[in-house]
C-alpha cells in the first residue's frame, strides 16, 4: 500500500468496495499505485437558488456594517473554541456545521441583502446609472406637467435631451464592456487555453432547448439530428453543382443579341471598335467576366 484514503469513522462504515489497481492499468503520472474506493452516501442535493432568494449584497456593505458583523462573530466563535478545547475528541464535521451557522447568522443580521436580477446588464456602471437617474427625473417632471409635446416646452425639451444622453452613455459603456471581453479572450487564448474556453462559455448566452423548424426540399426538420442532416445535404449540394441549375438562358440570349448587333454594325462593314476587332473568343471572356 503506497497511498491512503483518509475518511472519518462514519464514512468508513459506508465503504462498499476498494481496490488497488495494477501498474499501467490506467494512465497516471503519480509515483504510487492508483487506489479506487466506493462509498454508499445518502443523496443530499444542493439547494436550488431561484429569483426569490436573498443574497448578501457585498457591494453595498459599509465599514459600520463590517464592524457590526465582526462584533456578532466574537462571542459565538469564542464559545465554539472553548467547546473544542473542553473535549478530548471533537467531531470535525459537527464543528464545521456549527461554525458555518454562526457565520450565516451574523451575516443575516449585519450584511444587507438583495435579490437576483436576471435582467442586469453587465456593462451597467456608475456613469450609466447617473444618466438613467437623470433621465427618469426629467421624465417625472414632464409627466407632472401633463406630458406636453413640442420642443418649445422646457420639460419636454429637457426630457428628450436627458434621454438622448442616457442612450449615448449606455452605448459607450456597452462598447467598452464588449471590448474588455475581447481583450480578456485575446489574453487568455495565448497563456491559458482552459481559462479561455471557460470565458467563452461565460460570455455566450444560454442555448435554447427549442429547436427551430427548417424546411428544405419540402422536408420539415425540427430535431437536432434532422437539422444537422439538413445542413449536411445543403452543403453537399453546394459543393457538387450542376450546370443545368446554374445556367441562365435569358442572360445568354441577351449577350448573343448584343454580340450580333456589334458584328452587324462593326464586323461586316469593316469598322473597328476601340481595343481592336471583337472576336468570338474575346466575347466569351467578356461574358464570363460580366457573369461573375
Amino acid at each position: 500500500m503506497l497511498d491512503y484514503i483518509l475518511c472519518n469513522e462514519s464514512m468508513y462504515r459506508k465503504l462498499r468496495y476498494y481496490e488497488i489497481l495494477d501498474e499501467g492499468e490506467i494512465s497516471s503520472t503519480s509515483d504510487h499505485l492508483p487506489v479506487v474506493a466506493e462509498f454508499v452516501i445518502d443523496s443530499n442535493p444542493h439547494r436550488v437558488m431561484n429569483s426569490c432568494d436573498k443574497l448578501p449584497a457585498w457591494h453595498k456593505v459599509s465599514d459600520a456594517q463590517i464592524n457590526e458583523y465582526k462584533k456578532l462573530l466574537n462571542d459565538p466563535v469564542d464559545m465554539l473554541i472553548d467547546k473544542m478545547r473542553s473535549f478530548s475528541y471533537v467531531d470535525i464535521d459537527a464543528i464545521n456545521d456549527e461554525f458555518v451557522n454562526i457565520l450565516h447568522t451574523a451575516a443575516d443580521i449585519a450584511i444587507p441583502k438583495c435579490g437576483f436580477n436576471p435582467h442586469t446588464k453587465p456593462y451597467w456602471n456608475a456613469d450609466v446609472k447617473r444618466a438613467h437617474d437623470n433621465e427618469r427625473s426629467k421624465r417625472r417632471c414632464w409627466v407632472l406637467e401633463g406630458r406636453p409635446r413640442g420642443m418649445h416646452f422646457d420639460s419636454y425639451r429637457m426630457y428628450k435631451r436627458a434621454k438622448s444622453e442616457f442612450r449615448r452613455v449606455q452605448q459607450v459603456a456597452n462598447e467598452q464592456y464588449i471590448q474588455s471581453c475581447y481583450d480578456d479572450l485575446n489574453e487568455t487564448a495565448e497563456c491559458d487555453v482552459r481559462l479561455f474556453w471557460k470565458q467563452i462559455k461565460r460570455f455566450k448566452g444560454r442555448s435554447s432547448k427549442v429547436y427551430p423548424e427548417i424546411v428544405y426540399e419540402n422536408k420539415v426538420c425540427n430535431t437536432p439530428e434532422s437539422v444537422a442532416n439538413c445542413f449536411a445535404e445543403y452543403f453537399h449540394d453546394i459543393y457538387q453543382p450542376k450546370d443545368e441549375n446554374n445556367f441562365d438562358n435569358d442572360f445568354k440570349c441577351s449577350i448573343e443579341s448584343t454580340y450580333n448587333e456589334i458584328i452587324k454594325t462593326c464586323g461586316v462593314e469593316g469598322e473597328y471598335l476601340p481595343g481592336g476587332l471583337i472576336t468570338e473568343k474575346r466575347s466569351y471572356r467578356i461574358n464570363r467576366t460580366v457573369k461573375v
